[in-house]
């Protein structure tokens, strides 16, 4: 079972964004975690696309972690959790279905341009188990 969880990152000025985390399937390292900065919380469904900037991919244990980020760059503090039902990720896409606390969201990301560390998602509620099987 592989996990995917939201942090809200208060950063030292007062700013913040989310970090939105996706834990690869198929990576077995500690840097195993597509990580993704945006303003848009992807586990409450969005009215538009809404844009992510891919970051570096973080260590497994920001799956549990709270609190102080080393380094002077702010505190992290869970807002969701999740269970990764698939993933596939490309170089320029990502698919992924992820099962919050109160509904299952599928997600397509692409790049906005290529290789770019800006993508753009869109979202829909699964109404079922086979609603999910067709869309990825």
């Amino acid at each position: 079972m592989h996990h995917a969880v939201l942090l809200k990152h208060t950063l030292p000025d007062g700013s913040w964004h989310y970090d939105w985390l996706i834990e690869q399937p198929a990576c077995t390292h500690e840097h195993r975690l597509l990580a993704l900065r945006t303003q848009i919380r992807p586990d409450l469904l969005a009215k538009a696309p809404f844009e992510t900037l891919k970051l570096q991919d973080h260590r497994v244990q920001y799956l549990n972690y709270e609190g102080p980020i080393s380094k002077g760059r702010g505190t992290v503090q869970r807002i969701a959790a999740g269970i990764v039902e698939s993933f596939l990720l490309t170089p320029d896409s990502i698919k992924t279905l992820i099962r919050w606390d109160d509904q299952t969201i599928s997600y397509q990301g692409f790049a906005a341009e290529p290789l770019s560390d800006r993508w753009i998602f869109n979202q829909s509620i699964m109404d079922s188990r086979l609603d999910a099987d067709t869309t990825l």
